[in-house]
């Protein structure tokens, strides 16, 4: 799924049949797993998680502001497991106009046709897109189809630290309110 692009195939096209001649499981089987575990298994996983304060309200604020809201995580896992992350988040009742994952993607990062296909998914031009995220590899490759870019910080960082050209700005989640809204 992340060597090649492969615009005729979802990526879970591409995993499905990997996966399974390296396993030799067959498919209903590996699909039953794969399905129970992110149903019983993977919620069991969100105490290693923590939501960030403020977050929701920010994304709220920007959707009652007209922004067209995104999750552009990389489209490696189902739709069941993104929107789990989302429960953690507590944000998964934003009304985001696209949630990327293995089902309704055809590239994952740092590949150019992701972007594009989440831009032509949401009828934006690049122009009017800022990609946010905490991956210089991964999320600032946007700045490469022509997307405006914020670099996340992680966590109790003390400031700015990257210097690339893929980066346009950079700070905490919550340093984006007065960049976007004031």
């Amino acid at each position: 799924m992340v060597r090649l692009e492969h615009p005729d195939r979802s990526n879970k096209e591409v995993f499905w049949p990997i996966f399974l001649d390296r396993t030799g499981m067959n498919k209903t089987e590996a699909e039953i797993l794969s399905d129970r575990f992110y149903l019983e298994h993977f919620p069991k996983l969100a105490h290693f998680t923590r939501p960030i304060r403020g977050v929701g309200t920010l994304l709220k604020d920007l959707l009652r502001n007209g922004y067209t809201l995104v999750v552009a995580t990389n489209p490696l896992f189902p739709a069941q497991a993104i929107l789990e992350r989302l429960r953690w988040a507590r944000v998964s009742d934003i009304d985001f106009a696209l949630v990327t994952s293995y089902e309704n993607m055809h590239a994952t990062k740092p590949h150019r046709a992701y972007y594009q296909e989440i831009l032509m998914k949401i009828g934006l031009p690049a122009e009017e897109a800022l990609m946010v995220g905490n991956s210089l590899e991964d999320d600032m490759a946007a700045k490469r189809v022509g997307l405006a870019t914020y670099y996340v910080h992680p966590p109790h960082s003390p400031g700015p630290s990257i210097f690339s050209p893929l980066v346009d700005r950079q700070g905490s989640l919550l340093q984006l309110r007065p960049l976007l809204l004031d």
